[in-house]
């Protein structure tokens, strides 16, 4: 693979503090920086788990990264919180493709009013040492439920779009905060 001067710091810029079931902090150690969810081209979480090196002469080789598939979706209900601060959660459902596949990072960003949000489905049919595992072929529901962080937004129209497929809307009457 090729190695990349601007690329290790261009990542930490498109880093996305995401919403997830997995750890979500870059860590660096011993020469290696593990990254794990990139945000890309209004993708939250396109790129996951990139690994690169430090080499000697001080650029960074991008040893491996995953780009997983966003999970398919049947169903997506938006429900909010009548009290204040009010909450925001979306309930989504669907069917995993096999008994092997399960809900991966489940990642949540936004750009001025409106939330991006990207479920990813893991595919579990390689095992260790790249053993590869019999998987049931049914389909297997999954329902998930997701948090929109909307604490402390002002009043306002608000919208969301998931896995580039449904979209939605909600509006704010007073500004989200507490009541001093």
């Amino acid at each position: 693979m090729k190695a990349f001067k601007w690329f290790a710091p261009f990542l930490f810029l498109l880093l996305i503090v995401s919403s997830s079931q997995a750890n979500n902090e870059a860590t660096f150690e011993e020469g290696t920086l593990k990254i794990p969810s990139v945000y890309s081209s209004g993708k939250t979480g396109f790129y996951q788990n990139a690994v690169f090196k430090l080499k000697e002469d001080g650029s960074w080789k991008l040893e491996s990264y995953l780009q997983p598939k966003t999970t398919s979706v049947e169903q997506v209900e938006l429900h909010l919180t009548d009290s204040l601060p009010r909450q925001a959660f979306l309930k989504v459902s669907g069917y995993l493709s096999d008994g092997c596949a399960s809900i991966g990072r489940i990642n949540v960003s936004r750009t001025n009013n409106e939330f991006i949000v990207n479920v990813y489905v893991n595919d579990n049919s390689e095992g260790p040492e790249g053993f590869i595992i019999l998987c049931t072929q049914a389909l297997v529901e999954y329902s998930r439920i997701i948090q929109i962080p909307i604490y402390d937004l002002p009043a306002g129209d608000y919208s969301y779009v998931l896995n580039d497929e449904f979209t939605g809307s909600f509006s704010l009457d007073l500004d989200n905060q507490l009541m001093q």
